[in-house]
């Protein structure tokens, strides 16, 4: 459920800060190709990259998965593994659910109205298509409708009224305009800001884009056309005499009345070349921006160098281990491994260690710091809290990391070795 939030949160930053240089520096620009690639690349990395778990702190300076060393008064050096946060349960909210499961039952709803609402439109399409006479001409399927139903476009068919598809001088100009949304490929762009919406239905950025992404299609469109040697005062006729202020509720391309005036004003427009110049060299920083905001937070792992006894020591109801007199490695030249690696290690201590009920009533929370060694044969022992924070939590902690199942052990010039380890485990009320 954290998960959700923290993606959903890092999706909304990363489409806000890239629209906001795309609103101030490329929106109105005559280049639509460019405006087009930059929106869907938008779209693309707010919905993709913030999936990606990362520090970006880590990625630039080649970190590997272990944090640091630290070296004790007698010279050993250990490894600091990243921490471990166990969570306690929200407190209840209204009929018995904490606050995060009722939020993430009220988005989810919501992107589940919108999911119906947008198959809906689909069914919708599909009848108007089965129920209405349709011709192919040129690769391009021709609906014919018996209503005076506005022109409108979606992938390889045109929606046309018989009255207007049967005026062919007037019908042509309409076709060829409808023809660039086809040709270019626009409904993939609408499925993919539908997409955006539904799980952006909360950040009013996710309808921003929608917006501009129609609105650069008919820019596209009518660049087309005039490309083709349309006159523009002719051309700015048609519109107005077959826009319509008809909402038909589809994510279609319509021949839409709402967006004249934008129209005629950027078929004449003249772009700023500095304005753009600008734009262009803030981009790379607005992207870079944007990385950053979805990188995951570098933890605070320092480990405390600890010259007394531990706090806990190992307790099994086996015999007694004996700890051998062979030196413990550190760095080794094959490092110890938890079967299934690194994310497996943190699913296993995630899934067991359990926020002690004691530690929750007494509001106690914070870093217990756990050492350990992997054996020879692989088995976990001399499990020691440096420092704990009591509770319950010191001990739970130890019980976990002895219950762990045996690892593959490190080697030192083919052989097998010791190896010591520090890990954080965070306990965190919530």
């Amino acid at each position: 459920m954290i998960a959700l939030f923290d993606y959903l949160i890092k999706s909304a930053l990363s489409i806000t800060i890239l629209y906001i240089v795309f609103h101030l520096f490329f929106k109105n620009r005559v280049s639509f190709l460019f405006n087009r690639i930059l929106l869907l690349s938008i779209v693309s990395f707010g919905l993709l990259v913030p999936i990606l778990s990362f520090n970006i702190a880590n990625l630039l300076n080649f970190n590997s998965p272990y944090v640091s060393t630290i070296i004790d008064n007698e010279g050993l050096i250990t490894i600091n593994l990243r921490e471990v946060v166990i969570s306690s349960e929200a407190k209840s909210g209204f009929l018995g659910m904490n606050l995060f499961l009722i939020l993430a039952r009220l988005y989810l709803s919501v992107s589940l109205i919108l999911t119906m609402w947008f198959a809906i439109k689909i069914v919708r399409l599909v009848i108007l298509f089965r129920k209405s006479k349709s011709v192919s001409i040129d690769g391009i399927r021709f609906v014919i409708l018996n209503n005076d139903y506005p022109t409108f476009s979606f992938f390889n068919m045109v929606f046309i009224s018989k009255n207007l598809y049967e005026n062919k001088d007037e019908s042509r100009k309409i076709i060829e305009h409808e023809s660039v949304h086809l040709l270019q490929k626009h409904s993939i762009d609408l499925l993919f800001t539908e997409l955006l919406v539904i799980i952006q239905w909360f950040n009013p950025i996710a309808y921003l884009i929608r917006d501009s992404i129609r609105e650069n299609h008919e820019f596209l469109a009518d660049k087309g056309i005039l490309n083709n040697g349309f006159n523009i005062p002719d051309y700015k006729l048609l519109l107005l005499r077959n826009s319509t202020k008809i909402r038909t509720g589809s994510f279609t391309h319509n021949f839409s009345y709402s967006l004249i005036k934008k129209r005629f004003k950027m078929m004449e427009k003249k772009d700023s070349k500095i304005k753009f110049i600008l734009g262009m060299m803030i981009l790379p920083l607005a992207f870079s921006l944007a990385f950053f905001a979805c990188s995951s937070p570098e933890l605070d792992d320092s480990v405390p160098i600890n010259t007394e006894e531990p706090v806990v020591e190992t307790q099994t109801n086996e015999e007694p281990q004996t700890v051998t007199e062979a030196p413990i490695f550190t760095v080794v030249e094959e490092m110890p491994e938890f079967i299934g690696g690194t994310d497996e290690l943190y699913k296993f201590l995630g899934s067991n260690i359990k926020y002690p009920e004691k530690a929750k009533a007494d509001g106690i929370h914070g870093k217990v710091y756990v050492n350990f060694i992997v054996e020879k044969d692989g088995k976990v022992t001399n499990v020691n809290v440096l420092r704990g924070i009591g509770g319950g939590c010191d001990e739970e902690s130890v019980r976990v990391l002895n219950s762990m199942p045996n690892w593959i052990p490190g080697k030192q010039r083919g052989e097998n070795v010791r190896v010591s380890y520090n890990l954080p485990i965070k306990f965190a009320l919530q």
